[in-house]
């Protein structure tokens, strides 16, 4: 882009008593000479600097016509990557489309899309400021998934091979994407988009549930109910991997698909057990989040924890080092001990590389906010890992 050239007011030149004119600079002028103002040297400010001082400026070239189907598509994509939930640009053009609609569907992209009937949407494809707004956003986030990171300038070079295996109960990317019960959740979310922003090669494992955590209402008479609402899939930016598991619990295999959420660069694999094939106390694993008596949280567990490393295997990932946010995914250690036995390491070796390779963090650093099961209950649904 070529330097923006500004020009600076000129000098207003006064006229002494005698009636000769004076140049604003002060120096001797005969009465006949010209007064006009001498050209200024244009200014040398880089347009970078004017840009950042000014971020409002954009290109004004308006994109040509573009059909509802052709924006529909392109709109489609742009919901799909969860950037959109931090980068404002990125959720003008869903806004433009039906504000109503919009602050309706709790800012859902793809809720928005699925919504707006031909005529509203045909309607916003006429309109300037629209087709602006879709070209802005799309640029925005190309640039943002190709332009260089602070992973890759500083230490990209010398560990290339490394992958991070974030392991969370649950993630709260955005309010419209019901994953998520509190801070917990928050904390993974926020973890997640800044590895995006860092290039830190991070994937992220985690439980697809039905109808998230639950939602409360006021009764007519003040008290309150709890709701669990089943959200429509088609309008969670969630995608097929076409991977499958059977993840071992106690004494038989459970089916679950690996479906994938990308949150800016990262990519997040959620396990679904609500599949025809299971049997219905094996469906209701990922039915909720936090949910039902201590056994069935502790089967979720084994699930997040043994599963959540088996779909990773699965996808061809391995990661040189596994973090475990809170205890939920602790069996993930587990089975990467039981799987480094099974390559031929004595039990005393494969404990320092699980200890090297594991990173824990928790959220609630006190007794009431972790689970506790005995003996007997997790030797039984760790049976297959254990045998390894």
């Amino acid at each position: 882009m070529a330097a923006i050239k500004t020009k600076k007011k000129p000098s207003v030149t006064k006229k002494p008593s005698n009636g000769s004119a004076k140049p604003s600079n002060g120096s001797a002028q005969s009465p006949g000479a010209s007064t006009k103002t001498p050209t200024k040297t244009p200014s040398k400010t880089p347009a970078k600097a004017l840009l950042a001082a000014a971020p409002s400026v954009r290109r004004t070239v308006v994109p040509a016509p573009i059909t509802p189907d052709d924006a529909r598509t392109q709109l489609r994509a742009l919901a799909m990557n969860l950037w959109w939930s931090w980068n404002e640009v990125a959720r003008r053009p869903f806004a433009a489309i039906d504000p109503v609609l919009w602050h309706a569907t709790k800012h859902s992209p793809l809720a928005t899309l699925a919504y707006a009937g031909p005529a509203t949407l045909s309607a916003a494809c006429e309109e300037p400021g629209f087709r602006l707004a879709l070209a802005d956003a799309r640029a925005a986030l190309e640039s943002a998934m190709t332009s260089g990171t602070w992973w890759s300038r500083t230490h990209a070079k010398a560990h290339p091979n490394a992958l991070i295996a974030y392991f969370c109960s649950e993630y709260a990317i955005h309010e419209s994407v019901q994953q998520y019960s509190g801070g917990l959740g928050v904390l993974a979310g926020d973890h997640l988009k800044s590895a995006s922003d860092l290039g830190i090669p991070l994937v992220a494992v985690g439980l697809y549930y039905r109808h998230g955590y639950y939602i409360q209402q006021f009764a007519d008479d003040g008290t309150t109910k709890v709701l669990y609402p089943v959200y429509d899939r088609a309008t969670m930016p969630v995608a097929e991997t076409g991977v499958s598991i059977d993840c071992p619990i106690g004494a038989r295999k459970v089916r679950a698909r690996v479906l994938r959420m990308d949150v800016g660069r990262t990519r997040v694999f959620l396990l679904d057990t609500d599949l025809a094939e299971n049997a219905p106390e094996d469906r209701q694993l990922t039915e909720g989040l936090y949910k039902g008596e201590p056994e069935l949280r502790m089967r979720q567990q084994v699930l997040l924890g043994v599963g959540g490393m088996m779909a990773l295997r699965a996808l061809g990932l391995s990661p040189t080092k596994i973090h475990l946010n809170e205890g939920h995914a602790a069996f993930a250690a587990i089975d990467l001990l039981a799987d480094l036995r099974a390559q031929g390491l004595t039990h005393a070796e494969a404990v320092r590389r699980v200890r090297a390779q594991t990173v824990f963090t928790t959220h609630t650093p006190v007794a009431a906010g972790h689970d506790r099961y005995g003996v007997d209950m997790v030797a039984a649904a760790l049976a297959h890992s254990t045998a390894k």
